[in-house]
């Protein structure tokens, strides 16, 4: 990778823990709308079931409320959690514990970026809360670009933003469908980031489990 000029990033589930900061918004929604429900147990249910029912951010938060409604019963009257959640989520926003040590490492030698999907307010919110704007050159939201991953333009565009051609470019992701293919569809090179060491990997794609790992390999 020595012509590797600038390193780009998805923000949910690659810098930004959304386990943990989904995990703690839904919480936030029962206790803010299901006040009177006290069984601590019974509570750690329904925030497990909203977990299971993101479906790691693919579901979309209006299929969340939906779920929980059909199975528990619930009726949220007027209640927009769509809205809800793009106004929420950011302010529980975290990071892996060793992204800010990676972007530390990473500014010395390369041109640094984020590319992700999502609402451009709540997407700047979380990454403004992490206090990491200042690493990077350029923020592309799809909202703003016009395009969302796995189409390669929002990559393309990302590209034209640093001035640089895609082979010169890097992108760091944790979804196969959404981030490597549409980052190589549009001539990046890109690594796989997966926590999950149950996950299997078939493809010729590097694949990290922590953002560490990165420091050895660039």
């Amino acid at each position: 990778m020595d012509n590797i000029k600038a390193v780009l990033f998805d923000f949910d589930y690659t810098l930004g823990n959304r386990y943990r900061y989904a995990y703690l918004s839904y919480s936030a929604f029962i206790r803010e709308y299901l006040p009177d429900i006290t069984d601590e147990v019974f509570i750690e249910a329904l925030r497990q079931d909203m977990m299971y029912f993101d479906e790691y951010g693919n579901a979309g938060p209006r299929h969340v409320i939906r779920s929980l409604e059909n199975k528990y019963g619930f009726s949220f009257p007027g209640v927009d959690f769509w809205q809800w959640w793009v106004e929420n989520q950011g302010k529980y926003a975290c990071l892996y514990d060793d992204a800010v040590s990676t972007l530390d490492y990473l500014k010395k030698k390369y041109r640094l970026g984020i590319v992700t999907n999502g609402v451009t307010y709540s997407q700047r919110l979380k990454i403004r809360n992490c206090h990491i704007e200042d690493y990077f050159e350029h923020i592309v939201v799809s909202e703003d670009a016009g395009i969302k991953k796995p189409d390669p333009g929002i990559f393309e565009y990302a590209c034209r933003q640093f001035g640089l051609k895609p082979e010169e470019c890097l992108y760091i992701g944790d979804m196969i469908s959404n981030d490597v293919y549409g980052a190589v569809k549009a001539g990046m090179k890109a690594i796989w980031i997966c926590k999950d060491e149950m996950r299997e990997n078939m493809s010729s794609i590097p694949r990290i489990s922590t953002l560490k790992e990165l420091t050895e390999m660039l």
